[in-house]
């Protein structure tokens, strides 16, 4: 876009967002970057969400429906309006990740399991580590506002 500016806006409903005013034809374009953790819903994508890695389960091998078996990883994120728990799929997925750690979750999917939101990568997902410069709170206050009955991902069906 010729003459193009962005700049970044934050919403009022979490999302990091960048306007991009084009002038040549003055038309404004939003565009979501990355949501919160409180606005992700069963059953939709994830398309970016930046979190803090709290907590990794070591790794158990399961069978699929199919028989097959594969290699399973709870891993408890969180940013400052809640936690949800990522579940990795597969062999050494979740082998450079340590408590905290910031990541970023790209083309992910959200599901119920068990009254709670959980977090996957589905097929074509991907995450990837991102410097830590200081927007996702601590591990202590996640875990504190956590045990306090805060901000969790209770299913808003």
């Amino acid at each position: 876009m010729v003459g193009g500016t962005y700049s970044h806006h934050p919403s009022p409903l979490g999302f990091n967002t960048f306007r991009n005013t084009d002038l040549s034809h003055g038309h404004v374009v939003v565009s979501a970057l990355s949501v919160k953790i409180a606005d992700v819903e069963p059953g939709k994508n994830v398309d970016d969400l930046l979190v803090r890695v709290i907590s990794v389960a070591p790794p158990r091998v399961v069978s699929t429906r199919t028989g097959r078996k594969t290699q399973l990883t709870e891993v408890l994120v969180g940013d400052e309006t809640g936690t949800a728990v990522l579940v990795l799929w597969g062999f050494g997925g979740a082998s450079a990740l340590h408590a905290g750690k910031v990541i970023r979750i790209v083309d992910g999917w959200a599901k119920e399991w068990q009254g709670k939101v959980q977090l996957s990568l589905g097929r074509s997902g991907r995450f990837e580590e991102v410097p830590d410069d200081g927007s996702l709170p601590e591990i202590t206050e996640l875990l504190n506002r956590r045990n306090a009955g805060e901000n969790t991902t209770e299913s808003r069906g």
